[in-house]
């Protein structure tokens, strides 16, 4: 009994962890960006897109622990789902104006990376 507990309260640990799912965007993504996680680590410290335009990031989580990827300093909700792999889900998101910001992690605040948002 005190298994299931402990299993259900790690399923709503990660649940709560989740935060809202990115809001799709009106108009078809600018760009679609590979990005995958493996051993805790994103496989690229840096991510391009244009300003001003909706963007996708296709994510391969290779682990079999959870991941998500977020979008730290734009808007609200810029957040993707969590989810164990290996298995891949493609976020869209809404446009970020010209600057620099963090994406990560939700639950292993470690894996960082930049995304820099350049005017067209």
């Amino acid at each position: 009994m005190s298994r299931a507990i402990g299993g259900l309260a790690l399923v709503l640990a990660l649940a709560g962890c989740a935060g809202a799912p990115a809001r799709a965007p009106e108009g078809t993504p600018a760009v679609t960006i590979a990005l995958s996680a493996t051993n805790n680590v994103f496989d690229r410290p840096q991510l391009d897109v244009v300003a001003d335009a909706p963007f996708a990031i296709e994510f391969d989580n290779r682990d079999v622990v959870p991941h998500n990827v977020s979008i730290q300093g734009g808007p609200p909700g810029m957040v993707g789902e969590v989810f164990g792999g290996p298995q891949k889900r493609t976020y869209v998101f809404a446009s970020l104006p010209a600057g620099s910001y963090q994406f990560r992690c939700d639950l292993h605040l470690e894996m960082v990376g930049t995304l820099t948002s350049v005017a067209p």
